[in-house]
Formats: C-alpha cells, sequence, structure tokens
C-alpha cells in the first residue's frame, strides 16, 4: 500500500540537507523513516534535483524482478551466486541480488540464521586482528585464528590476502588443525563408500533373484545349483555363477564357481 505523498515543505527540506553534504543518518524529515527518506532521496537524484551529486546511481527494483526473484528462489532453490552463473535476473549484481533477497525474506532460513549471529569486528578488534596475523598468528591455520576471534575462516583468509601474509602450501597443511580435518573427510569418505557398497550389493542380490524368476517362468526344468556360502539355489548358469575359462596344452577347460555372484559380490572391496 503507498505511503503518505511527500509534500513541498518536506521536498526542500530533503534537497537542502542533501546539498549541505548530511548522510541518511544524519538527514532528519518529520514523520518520515530513514528508509522513506533514502527511497525518496534516490528519487530526487534520478530527476536530477540534487545538483551535482557524486553518488553512483541506483536503479530501484520493479514489482516484476521481485516476481522472477522469488519464484527462482522458491523453485529452483538458487542463491545469489547461483542466480548470477545461470544468467537469470540479467543487470542486477551478486550483491545487489543478495541484498533484495534478505529484504524479501527469501532463501535458506538456516543461512539467514547464521549470517544474523555472525560477529562482525569492530574497529578495535580488527586492529587486534591485524596485529595477532603480524605477530603470534602469522603461522597459524586461518580456522584456529576464526576460533580466537569468533570470525569465519574466509575473513581471516581475506585479511591474510589483504595484508600479504598468506601461508604458503607447506605452511597450510603442517598445521594441527588441518591434519584433524583432512582426517576427518578421510573417515566420512570411508563411511560414505561403504554404505554405497552395502546398498550395492542388496540391489545385486535382488536383481539376480528378480532375473532366476523372470527365467524360471520360461523353463521350468532349470537345473539348479546351490551356493556353499550363503545356501540359496540358482540356476546352473554364468547369469549367476562365475565361470573360469582355461587352457591348457591347447584343451580348454570351463569350471563353474561354487559360490553365487551375490556372495562374491559381498567380498569384492571395501
Amino acid at each position: 500500500m503507498p505511503g503518505k505523498r511527500w509534500t513541498q515543505p518536506e521536498r526542500e527540506s530533503l534537497i537542502r540537507q542533501v546539498k549541505q553534504g548530511k548522510h541518511l543518518p544524519q538527514i532528519r524529515i518529520r514523520a518520515r523513516s530513514q528508509a522513506a527518506v533514502n527511497q525518496h532521496r534516490q528519487r530526487l537524484r534520478e530527476a536530477g534535483l540534487l545538483g551535482q551529486d557524486s553518488k553512483r546511481s541506483l536503479r530501484l527494483w520493479t514489482m516484476r524482478e521481485i516476481r522472477s526473484l522469488r519464484d527462482y528462489t522458491n523453485a529452483y532453490r538458487l542463491g545469489a551466486t547461483g542466480l548470477v552463473r545461470a544468467g537469470l535476473l540479467t543487470g542486477r549484481s551478486k550483491d545487489s541480488i543478495s541484498q533484495q533477497m534478505r529484504r524479501q525474506g527469501l532463501g535458506d532460513p538456516r543461512r539467514r540464521e547464521a549470517s544474523r549471529a555472525t560477529h562482525r569486528l569492530d574497529v578495535e578488534e580488527k586492529a587486534a586482528l591485524a596485529e595477532f596475523l603480524r605477530t603470534e598468528g602469522s603461522k597459524l591455520a586461518s580456522a584456529e585464528v576464526a576460533d580466537k576471534f569468533r570470525i569465519s575462516p574466509k575473513t581471516v583468509t581475506a585479511y591474510r590476502r589483504r595484508m600479504k601474509l598468506q601461508l604458503s602450501w607447506q605452511e597450510a597443511r603442517n598445521s594441527e588443525r588441518y591434519r584433524q580435518l583432512a582426517e576427518e573427510l578421510r573417515q566420512k569418505f570411508i563411511r560414505r563408500t561403504r554404505a554405497r557398497w552395502k546398498k550395492w550389493r542388496v540391489e545385486r542380490r535382488r536383481t539376480l533373484q528378480k532375473l532366476q524368476w523372470r527365467m524360471k517362468r520360461r523353463t521350468a526344468n532349470g537345473k539348479m545349483r546351490r551356493c556353499i556360502r550363503c545356501g540359496e539355489s540358482w540356476l546352473e548358469l554364468k547369469e549367476f555363477f562365475p565361470v573360469t575359462k582355461r587352457r591348457r596344452r591347447g584343451i580348454v577347460t570351463y569350471t563353474m564357481s561354487r559360490s553365487c555372484r551375490a556372495c562374491r559380490a559381498q567380498q569384492q572391496k571395501p
């Protein structure tokens, strides 16, 4: 719903304060919020009523763009980076899209909550961080420094890059934190791999059982063979028991395994 229209005295007061060099928090218009002042100031700037204003020109979001942003984020679960990479909302930067998503309450709720809980450094903390990186923390991993100052490792890495204090490849991997992370990732990979193999083995036995059921329907007199490992009876065919071919002195022999393919799959690593 549109708000109260701006009067001529309010508009003149706003123009006068802007030309005096006042920033947005310093501008005072009676019964007008800071957001309303900022939006009307932008409209006056676009209309050329603020004189030689050095501020960059901003393009307001249209309702069509906002509706498209809602559709993309709700239907495709895309963030600001994903929208830019996909070529959607052309003419809008990643920062502009991210800011509008925050205003509209879009995106992953967990990420929004984490962003609100992020600790932002004040001037004194920034100076302390810079001094720490020059002295005691010069050889520490970014994650260890981040825990000390309650910020993200990416922030520490950005400070190091800005101050030209980046760790070398060897220094970054000699830290205890890096070794712990590498071990955690290794164990995670092992668990995922074993779970994937376990699922594949179950599906492998199920596939063989379905295949045998279909083949029995076509031929009821098929010869059966019992697996020595699982004790299950299967059709005596190469589809269910591995066959080994041997050539000796010009004579070729074929040997059928006594273990079914489902049990042989259990023996495979991991």
